[in-house]
């Protein structure tokens, strides 16, 4: 890895191997992470929310307003089309949900229509009865 000497402080600064000068890159500008690195979070969930405003305006939807079947198909149509809005850091987590909840939190769209189904538990199975033998 190639180094550079700061003549401001003295100190040493780590440089790419592909980098000549100590250029302050910005975080979105790395050459070496490819055209662009992820958008935050925080960047995406604003673009996302505004180009969701746009397409809702494409839409047949219900008299109730959106719900989430619509920000899932929404969500097919950004992947479908390669959009670059999904293009952010998810941390392992699954993008639609995080649009999904940013549309809740907007207050974009309900979920009526998703019913909470009980949580399925397995049935215990009682343990054989363990008989102590006594000392005599």
């Amino acid at each position: 890895m190639a180094t550079a000497r700061s003549s401001s402080r003295g100190g040493v600064a780590l440089l790419h191997p592909k980098q000549t000068s100590a250029i302050n890159w910005s975080p979105r500008e790395k050459p070496w992470l490819g055209k662009y690195a992820p958008m935050k979070q925080s960047e995406a969930r604003v673009r996302i929310i505004h180009e969701w405003d746009r397409w809702i305006l494409t839409q047949a939807i219900d008299p109730d307003g959106p719900t989430g079947k619509d920000s899932l198909k929404f969500f097919h149509e950004l992947q479908d089309s390669g959009s670059p809005l999904l293009d952010f850091q998810s941390r392992g987590q699954d993008k639609w949900r995080i649009i999904h909840a940013w549309l809740l939190g907007a207050d974009r769209l309900s979920d009526d229509w998703i019913s909470i189904a009980p949580r399925i538990t397995p049935a215990r199975r009682l343990r054989p009865e363990r008989r102590r033998l006594l000392k005599t």
